[in-house]
């Protein structure tokens, strides 16, 4: 994230954040999978090992690639992030990420994994990471074109 931007990622309820990331990193997913990409937020929230709330695990260096400067969703979020309402009348898909989000934090809706980690295997550009967590982590399932992963 370039710093300049962080005020306004930054001014967004974890809500939104949450919603924001569901958005971009399970884009072209179905429900069950932004269900999913968001609980891996929550049950970091939850482990020893993250940040204990969402816009810190969120923000988290090399973490999550909508958040890269140099990714092609960058420049996506950033707009609905400057005015999110706006762009949550607009775009239905934002509004079903949100109503996740919330269910998920409130506890109306379970999380669908216990899983701290995702990825798209066909994407992932980083095979160091990919190798480490073959070698450290528990595969737990695949949802649509992402793979869930415990530590």
């Amino acid at each position: 994230m370039k710093p300049e931007h962080i005020h306004i990622f930054g001014s967004l309820p974890d809500a939104e954040w949450l919603a924001l990331n569901g958005l971009c990193e399970a884009w072209g997913e179905v429900y069950e999978g932004i269900v999913a990409v968001e609980s891996v937020v929550l049950n970091r929230v939850d482990h020893p090992r993250y940040p204990d709330c969402i816009s810190e695990v969120l923000a988290q260096k090399n973490q999550f690639s909508w958040l890269n400067s140099n990714d092609p969703q960058y420049g996506r979020a950033l707009t609905i992030a400057k005015d999110f309402k706006a762009w949550l009348r607009k775009y239905p898909t934002l509004h079903t990420c949100l109503d996740i989000a919330e269910k998920l934090m409130s506890g109306e809706m379970k999380r669908n994994v216990k899983a701290t980690i995702y990825f798209n295997p066909k994407t992932a550009t980083n095979k160091k990471f990919v190798e480490a967590v073959h070698a450290k982590c528990m595969f737990e399932q695949k949802i649509g074109r992402h793979e869930f992963w415990i530590e």
